[in-house]
């Protein structure tokens, strides 16, 4: 009797400030772990000699071949070139080789051969959402066979799903406030991220809407960064949030560039608290517009929502407002220091696992 090929199980995040995973063999046999959000591609030669040299964890070393394409993946595509997190690309652009780096990156953590079956759910943010059925197409041929910087790999896509960013967080709400109370009335949950903001409306249990803008906390940082000097998305994007949540002007010295580190603090202040009250404006007129008047609760999920805690509990009044749904994140998680910004997919992560018995009859659903 032929033996099956061991199966690998994998939920997918491409947030526009990283790439978040979570993989693995079993509920507890799992990996979680980050990568840059980076892809660039490059000469063969360079990738395979930087392969002869390199001691690096097999994450910060990611590459994939398909079709003959050779492409960095993650901090290994910033550290060759000047790549960006190209926040204005779909994600479905650089979805194939996320998940096939990410793929080898488990494959060596587990110590798993070159041939496996791979289960796998996506995030999509909810304006890309339409591209799920060219995004099945695109992996089920590319994760055939590609190459890694371990060799060639076949992978059979033998489970996916794909979901709208904020599914996760939905499905967990749903879970602990009753399938009862979520069919009774009209609520929102708004992923509030890096690169986007989105919307998805429920009426009755029923998704009735779903929207993407490019509200993201970067649009924030872009305006701050045209009004001081030297600074860059990813110089800015923790200190500034962190200036908010602990109320220290020590988190942003560490990124002062001047001689003059009095002045050039008052400069990057000033231009944080107008650009914070500009981008709040503009969040808040885009909600107006996409969110129903009579909408009943709210739940708040992404890194950007603790960002803007106290404006969004504002904003809503008298609502029912939850932050992240309240989710209790494992130790593996916590211990990577990210906490809220990993609510979705994990919760993404511990609904698909137990539709994984449909492998037993080896079918693909997209």
């Amino acid at each position: 009797m032929k033996k099956r090929k061991p199966l690998l199980v994998m939920a997918i995040d491409f947030g526009g400030s990283s790439t978040k995973i979570i993989g693995g063999r079993s509920f507890r046999g799992r990996s979680c772990f980050v990568m840059d959000p980076y892809v660039s591609e490059l000469p063969k030669q360079l990738l395979t000699q930087n392969n002869s040299l390199t001691s690096a964890l097999p994450k910060d070393r990611a590459w994939v071949a398909i079709d003959d394409r050779y492409t960095a993946v993650g901090y290994l595509a910033q550290l060759l070139t000047t790549a960006n997190p190209m926040l204005s690309q779909l994600k479905l652009l650089s979805a194939v080789e996320k998940v096939a780096a990410a793929v080898w990156v488990l494959k060596e953590q587990f110590k798993l051969p070159r041939q496996i079956r791979l289960a796998l759910v996506a995030l999509l943010p909810p304006g890309e959402y339409s591209n799920k059925q060219t995004l099945f197409e695109r992996l089920r041929e590319s994760l055939s066979s590609y190459t890694t910087p371990t060799g060639e790999m076949e992978v059979e896509l033998s489970l996916f799903d794909c979901k709208p960013e904020g599914a996760g967080i939905f499905m967990h709400h749903k879970g602990k406030r009753g399938a009862i109370n979520i069919t009774q009335g009209i609520m929102a949950v708004l992923p509030l991220g890096y690169r986007n903001a989105s919307a998805l409306v429920f009426d009755r249990g029923n998704i009735a809407d779903f929207t993407t803008s490019d509200l993201g906390f970067a649009s924030m940082l872009k305006g701050i960064i045209r009004h001081t000097s030297g600074q860059t998305l990813e110089r800015l994007s923790e200190p500034v949030s962190q200036w908010r949540i602990q109320q220290t002007d020590l988190v942003l010295k560490k990124i002062l560039l001047s001689d003059d580190e009095d002045e050039e603090l008052d400069t990057l202040k000033e231009a944080i608290a107008i650009q914070h009250q500009k981008y709040t404006t503009d969040l808040f007129k885009w909600l107006s517009e996409v969110l129903p008047k009579n909408l009943e609760e709210v739940v708040l999920c992404g890194g950007t929502a603790d960002y803007l805690k106290r404006e969004m509990i504002e904003y809503f009044g008298g609502k029912k407002v939850y932050l992240h749904a309240n989710v209790n994140l494992p130790d593996d998680i916590k211990s990577l220091q990210m906490e809220n910004r990993w609510a979705d997919v994990w919760c993404i992560w511990d609904y698909f696992l137990p539709t994984l018995n449909s492998l037993n009859k080896t079918k693909v659903a997209a």
